[in-house]
Parts: C-alpha cells; structure tokens; sequence
C-alpha cells in the first residue's frame, strides 16, 4: 500500500512538473525566422483513407510539403490516389510496384523521391493528426535542454465507437501512454518512436543512411538503433490525433501475430 501510495505521488509530481515545463517551452521557444521545411508523407497500400488524410492536411504550420507514397496493388485505387493529388496539390509518388510494408514504402520514397526537408512526419493511414501537432512538436527540437532529441510523437486517441471493447483497450493504452510520459519526463526524459504519428529530424535519419529498419516494426527498431547513438524522443502532451483502434480481441491478436510472425524472422536472422 505505501508504494501505491508513492507511486501516486510520484505520477502527480511528475505530472505537474512536466505540464509546466512544457507550457513554458511553447511560450518561451522561438522558431527560426527562417521555418524549417517539414515534410508530410502519407505511405498507402490498398488503405487509402480520404477523409483522414485532408483532417492531417489542416496543419496550422505554414512551411509544409504533402505527398502519398503510394504502394497499392489496386490499380483502381492508385488512381483513386493520383485524382486526390490533382483536387487538393498534392504531391505523387509511386513505388510502381506493390509495397511490401511501410519501411519498404518509406524507403523507396526517401531513396527515389529526392525530396529535401528538415524534418519528416510519418503516420499511419487511418490517423487523423491534431491540426496544431508540427506547429507545437517542433519548438521541443528547439528547446535547448533537450539534448539530441530525434522525434516526437502525438498522443493517440481513437474514433468514436459504440464499442465496449474499443472503449476499453483505447483508455487503457492511453492511461499507460500518459503514465509512461509523466514518469520518463522527469526522470530521462525519452517517449517511444510510434510511426503512427511521429515528427523525425533528417540529423537522426541521416545517420541511418535515410533508411528505416526493414521490418513491420521499423518505428521500434529505429527507436532501439537511435538509443544507441544517444537520442531520444519525446511524447507531446498537448497534441491529440485521432486512429481506429481495434474494436474486438480478435482484430487486435491479428495484428500482433504479424509482429509476431515478424520477430521469429528476425530472430532467425
């Protein structure tokens, strides 16, 4: 009972801590007059989600560069895409063949795109990102007290469901998220790269030859590979997206079982 009692402490110490540092950080952290160029790029399979792509498409920051990676194996689909591109200028890549997951995609577009920026944001298909998430996760790389911080991360809420379970397992990863972020903030202050909603430094990816990790899990290995060359990352706390989180056990056992399927190989290897 004593550690419940002082881990409860610790959390809303933490806490306090961390919501004052960081609403200090966005009133005292200034962006170069020169805003460095971000980059959004939307990787699709076959997963094409209009309605979520244009809500990430609202980014309050004004130096930004959309494009679709577009690995489809529909051909309808990829022109689907390349209609979307034309409506909202929206810039195309097509990796003229099937993706084989999203490092595969996001390396292809990284090697042949040729596009030049400072700062990369990855998300899943089905994410909507909070329209304010650049504009606030790029003052934390200029925080001077962050030491080779290499990402940040959105917190993940999901959709509206009128599902117990979906209701359920979403406010339990999301209580472990703000946990893990109030704790580790004080303490070390690094948060886990999730490719579901992440800003990346091109310093970071640079030194990864501009590759991810070729495997399903290449936000966790980037993150693994990043920690030994010193990085960190960083969770935002004020920045919400929105993702379909699994609405039964068996959607949710289905895709562990291709991380799964994905670390036997590896371990393999």
């Amino acid at each position: 009972s004593f550690n419940k009692i002082y881990n409860f402490w610790l959390f809303r110490k933490c806490y306090r801590l961390m919501m004052e540092e960081v609403y200090q950080i966005q009133k005292e952290v200034k962006l170069p007059s020169k805003l460095p160029k971000v980059v959004y790029v939307y990787t699709t399979h076959n997963d094409f989600w209009k309605a979520r792509l244009l809500q990430s498409m609202q980014q309050t920051y004004k130096n930004i560069e959309y494009w679709i990676s577009d690995g489809s194996s529909n051909q309808e689909k990829s022109k689907e895409i390349q209609d979307f591109c034309k409506k909202y200028n929206v810039k195309y890549y097509s990796l003229k063949r099937p993706s084989i997951n999203k490092a595969d995609n996001l390396n292809h577009f990284l090697k042949h795109a040729k596009v030049n920026f400072d700062y990369l944001l990855i998300s899943d298909a089905d994410v909507a990102i909070d329209k304010n998430f650049v504009t606030t996760s790029l003052k934390y790389f200029y925080y001077k007290k962050f030491k080779r911080l290499g990402w940040v991360t959105s917190l993940i809420n999901s959709y509206p469901h009128n599902n117990f379970y979906n209701y359920l397992s979403k406010n339990i990863e999301n209580r472990n998220a703000f946990y893990n972020l109030e704790i580790n903030f004080s303490l070390n202050r690094h948060s886990p790269l999730h490719s579901s909603c992440s800003l990346i430094s091109k310093e970071l990816l640079k030194d990864f030859d501009m590759q991810f990790p070729d495997s399903c899990l290449e936000d966790f290995w980037l993150e693994f590979l990043s920690l030994k060359k010193y990085y960190c990352g960083f969770k935002n706390p004020i920045s919400i997206s929105m993702e379909a989180f699994d609405i039964n056990i068996l959607s949710r056992m289905t895709r562990i079982s291709r991380v799964y399927d994905w670390l036997i190989k590896l371990s393999k290897e």
